[in-house]
């Protein structure tokens, strides 16, 4: 919310990583709010260092990742049992 907010003021595109995020944590079994601290401090450090090592990737590895790790949220069978 809060990042929105402020790059609405600098032409940004609207950001959503809460369901990346979950998916992340629920992967590796998180259950408290402790585990999403540190995931949170985990992206920070590797915004603030690691950036430079991302930037010659294309933009479709980089959604390629975020698809992959969202994608065991997402039961298909479920779906064709609404369908």
């Amino acid at each position: 919310g809060l990042c929105n907010v402020v790059g609405s003021f600098f032409r940004c595109m609207p950001v959503a990583g809460g369901f990346g995020r979950s998916a992340v944590n629920y992967q590796a079994g998180a259950k408290s709010t402790l585990a999403s601290m540190i995931t949170a401090g985990t992206v920070l450090l590797v915004v603030l260092f690691l950036t430079p090592l991302f930037e010659p990737l294309p933009k479709a590895v980089l959604g390629a990742i975020i698809v992959a790790a969202v994608s065991t949220l997402v039961d298909v069978q479920e779906m064709k049992h609404l369908w």
